[in-house]
């Protein structure tokens, strides 16, 4: 590959580490060699004016890497179904003759509720922050194969503008990894990541 840095490793890992997230990891890596194998075919003055299309990619991969590792260690932890379970639990509970007892299983209960709808709010979160990287590689890829038909005048802007927006999104990223360290935190996983 030329003087391109080699891809991060993030998208050498397996089935077992992203589970159902590995199409998206591939269709990554795929992006990733498409926008190597484009910028290395770039005239070096046109090369100069993109220096940080390969850096950019390489950093969304590594952070949608971190927000599949997490989705997937939360896989079957956060159940949107336990929410309606816990509801009929609660409203089961409220048609019963109030006692010390009830009350205090009704507020853990609804405790327990609240709780498990807030992880799943964040796992949403998660996993838009994860779709998110993907589309933004993907539109780098695309702006750099019309780049090629068009030359680096017409799409450098273009291309500015969805570097700038990777890096807004790698912010965005941050935060999303944070709120994935506290989901495993609250689910009691501790994944090392």
């Amino acid at each position: 590959m030329g003087g391109a840095p080699p891809p991060p490793a993030a998208l050498s890992a397996g089935a077992e580490e992203f589970g159902k997230l590995t199409p998206q990891i591939a269709r990554m890596r795929n992006d990733r060699a498409a926008v190597v194998r484009i910028v290395e075919r770039l005239p070096k003055s046109e090369r100069k004016l993109l220096p940080e299309i390969i850096p950019t990619v390489d950093a969304l991969i590594n952070r949608a890497a971190e927000l599949g590792r997490t989705l997937q260690a939360m896989e079957g932890d956060v159940d949107t179904t336990a929410l309606d379970r816990l509801d009929q639990r609660i409203a089961a509970l409220g048609r019963e003759v109030a006692t010390p007892e009830q009350d205090r299983r009704l507020d853990l209960l609804q405790r327990q509720r609240q709780t498990l709808a807030q992880l799943v709010d964040r796992r949403a979160q998660v996993e838009a922050q994860f779709e998110s990287c993907v589309l933004a590689v993907q539109n780098v890829r695309f702006d750099l194969l019309r780049l090629r038909s068009a030359g680096v005048a017409a799409v450098l802007e273009d291309l500015t503008s969805a570097t700038q927006q990777a890096r807004a999104l790698s912010l965005d990223v941050e935060a999303a990894i944070s709120a994935a360290g506290e989901i495993r935190a609250a689910l009691g996983k501790d994944t090392g990541h």
